[in-house]
């Protein structure tokens, strides 16, 4: 694509026998001044239309679902645009099969990670923390909030 204007796109487009696209990836020129780009990935549900399921932005960041906007501080968005939106972790070992692992790397005083719930207007409504205490003894301690 030769277009110096932002956000113009060139697709790879997965197409049926009947030559009706079905799924597409997108790279899209962000920014021309910047030379900032963004990959987009898109499907077809039977007999509906093309629309967005994924997105790379030139930050990095990933969007999955309804493109939804993140915050500048989000890696890793996932959201559905009506009814439950969850995720699944699954391994098969005796070990720990499957985990979720938060890791604070800093090494000042009590540093802590954290799971929060937020409401529809993104207030805090609880947490759990996980508090650091002392890395060196291996330390630390879960604290509940509402």
């Amino acid at each position: 694509n030769n277009s110096a204007t932002d956000n113009n796109f060139s697709n790879i487009l997965g197409v049926d026998a009947g030559g009706q696209a079905t799924s597409q990836i997108s790279f899209i020129s962000e920014s021309q001044s910047n030379n900032a780009g963004v990959l987009a990935f898109a499907t077809r549900v039977a007999s509906g239309s093309m629309a967005e399921r994924l997105r790379i932005t030139s930050t990095g960041q990933v969007k999955i679902g309804n493109n939804p906007t993140i915050d500048a501080n989000t890696n890793l968005h996932i959201e559905e645009a009506s009814g439950e939106c969850g995720v699944v972790i699954e391994g098969n070992t005796g070990g720990a099969g499957a985990y979720l692992l938060l890791r604070n790397n800093s090494t000042s005083s009590s540093p802590r990670t954290y799971i929060g719930g937020v409401d529809a207007g993104g207030q805090g409504i609880a947490q759990i923390d996980f508090w650091n205490l002392d890395n060196g003894n291996n330390e630390g301690a879960i604290s509940l909030s509402t």
